[in-house]
């Protein structure tokens, strides 16, 4: 039940996030373009802090140790994806902070089935194909518009975070022991993880050139949709210990073929 809350909570914040652009708008219309520019900067790193006190308090508490390369990584590419945003819009740097948060309730969904180095990469992978999902329903907003460097930015804020995460051991389990059984597949396992990749950003690349469009072509989503035909065959061979990973990261990256799919049938704008 904590797993299946998590992954609900963590989709829910999808289309609050991209409903919270009105309160970011009115905010900017109240404060100083100054205050705007700081307040994202300053949201990242008072969690930044506050995750780094929770580390304090753990490790006082049971002895956790700091894993301080996957810190430094997280924080810099956090830095990273602060840099990024259109400066025209320094508000839309919130998205990192908002990913980074984002990381972490992924984080605890995937913990009570994966731990170590899995749960880091799938729980990271998770978060940032919801925020592809950010950006295709700001695609279907008409007052919105789908971009890559959002997309970045999505991304990079939850690798980051969950690097973080992970550096500060937070919701890690003890080190599980190892199996044969663990050990096999993970040959078809990497084959399909780097099919579905390729599937992912075939997809979500070219679509911004059919933004203000009434139809989107599918050949994008073939490579994704072979990913599917991909899982559905080799799922009972890939490895025992990546398959929730691969599971929860599949699921939602499928989802996205719904997006091609509803300027085909209705009346919308890919905006």
């Amino acid at each position: 039940m904590k797993s299946i809350g998590g992954y609900a909570l963590s989709i829910l914040l999808i289309p609050i996030y991209v409903n919270l652009f009105s309160l970011w708008k009115t905010l900017n219309g109240l404060f100083p373009p100054l205050v705007m520019l700081l307040l994202p900067i300053c949201a990242t790193l008072v969690l930044a802090v506050f995750s780094f006190l929770y580390f304090l308090r753990e490790q006082k508490k049971n002895k956790k140790i700091l894993c301080r390369p996957f810190l430094l990584a997280g924080i810099i590419i956090c830095m990273t994806a602060l840099a990024l945003p259109d400066p025209n819009y320094p508000v839309k740097r919130i998205h990192v902070a908002e990913y980074m948060i984002l990381a972490l309730i992924v984080r605890y969904a995937m913990s009570q089935k994966l731990n170590g180095i899995r749960l880091l990469f799938f729980s990271a992978c998770f978060a940032s194909i919801l925020g592809i999902h950010d950006e295709f329903l700001q695609g279907l907003h008409p007052s919105r518009t789908y971009g890559l460097r959002d997309m970045s930015v999505n991304t990079l804020g939850a690798w980051g975070g969950a690097l973080i995460w992970h550096g500060l051991g937070i919701f890690s389990l003890p080190p599980q022991t190892a199996s044969s059984e663990k050990g096999t597949g993970t040959t078809v396992s990497l084959l399909y993880l780097l099919c579905l990749l390729t599937g992912v950003l075939a997809l979500v690349i070219p679509m911004m050139f059919y933004k203000a469009s009434h139809f989107i072509p599918l050949w994008p989503s073939m490579i994704l949709f072979g990913s599917l035909v991909f899982y559905s065959s080799y799922v009972d061979q890939f490895r025992h210990d990546w398959k929730h990973g691969i599971t929860a990261v599949s699921g939602t990256a499928f989802c996205l073929l719904f997006y091609v799919a509803v300027p085909r049938v209705s009346a919308y704008t890919f905006f």
